[in-house]
């Protein structure tokens, strides 16, 4: 009889298992639906289930931190992905989320050790390389990010945002030319990539090809409406022709889908002031040195609209103030 009773116990157990795992996988199944529908508070909610099922369950945590990542939660998103890697050190993937959830929060240095390890698991993972390369351009370093974009096309050739993400950085370092290579290659490879013609558009704009420019970042638009910093750029382009309408309609689009852009304030006023309307000039110097205050340009520009109303103290410490943010800014350079 004592046999029996355990036997019978052992069963429960077992049938209680199945039931649990069954559960489990329903209530993943339901967050990864949840998850590609964008409701990221429910996935959460499902893959938190799963977690109190089954604690060992690294999928659930990796999944629940992509979606604390996509809800901008990127601390929650960092201690899950950490979780997955205490289960499974050797997990490229769980290294790569994490980088990218570093790398989000301005984590540049930790993003870095992620991909790291994540390319030493998996030294054929080419999206690792793009991030990196991402993170090392982030911090100025472009000859490690073209390095890095370079690894990243010689094992995925058909990689549109390698070429892109690289031709960007070349145009950055003032190498035009291979610039515009990469990124033509970019978008014959995918067509519908809207960064792929700004970055374009931005090469061609410090070539001083301002027409090529503006087809650009206008099918840029084309391609995403909200692109707010191909309005600003193209509404620049607009100013360096002269065509001080166009460029005010831009740049107030811009303001208008980011308030919080300091370029398009600045450049604003500069048209403002190309115009000779030194008031609203101003005053958009102002909103760009109020949004970022270390906006070098704006207090030149601001020192200029000073000197025009002769307040010869005000355009000093402005300039003053530009000279001492470049200062600063040197300092840093790698």
């Amino acid at each position: 009889m004592r046999l029996l009773a355990i036997s019978v116990l052992m069963f429960a157990l077992t049938a209680e298992a199945v039931r649990a795992q069954s559960t489990a996988e329903g209530w993943f199944q339901k967050g990864n639906e949840d998850y590609a529908k964008g409701n990221y508070d429910r996935a959460v909610q499902d893959y938190s289930e799963v977690i109190r099922l089954n604690p060992g369950a690294a999928g659930a945590f990796l999944n629940r931190g992509s979606a604390y990542q996509a809800r901008g939660e990127f601390d929650r998103a960092i201690e899950d992905f950490g979780r997955v890697i205490r289960l499974n050190p050797n997990y490229p993937l769980a290294y790569f989320n994490r980088g990218n959830a570093h790398q989000l929060k301005g984590e540049i240095d930790g993003a870095i050790e992620d991909f790291n390890e994540a390319i030493r698991l998996n030294p054929k993972y080419a999206n690792a390389f793009i991030n990196r390369g991402n993170a090392y351009r982030s911090k100025g370093i472009y000859d490690r990010a073209i390095e890095d974009y370079s690894a990243a096309i010689r094992l995925d050739p058909q990689s549109a945002g390698a070429f892109r993400n690289r031709g960007a950085v070349y145009g950055l370092k003032g190498e035009n030319e291979r610039s515009i290579q990469d990124l033509s290659i970019a978008i014959h490879l995918n067509p519908a990539d809207d960064e792929g013609f700004y970055n374009r558009a931005f090469t061609y704009a410090a070539m001083g090809d301002f027409d090529r420019a503006i087809q650009d970042y206008s099918e840029a638009i084309r391609l995403n409406a909200r692109n707010s910093d191909a309005y600003s750029r193209r509404g620049r382009a607009y100013g360096a022709k002269g065509d001080y309408e166009h460029a005010l309609s831009d740049l107030t689009e811009a303001i208008r889908l980011n308030p919080r852009d300091a370029w398009a304030y600045n450049d604003r006023g500069f048209v403002y002031y190309s115009k000779g309307d030194y008031e609203r000039a101003s005053l958009d110097y102002d909103e760009a040195i109020r949004l970022d205050p270390h906006h070098v340009k704006a207090y030149y520009n601001r020192a200029s609209i000073k000197l025009r109303n002769h307040d010869q103290a005000g355009a000093e410490a402005d300039v003053a103030k530009a000279k001492e943010l470049e200062a600063e800014a040197n300092k840093k350079r790698p």
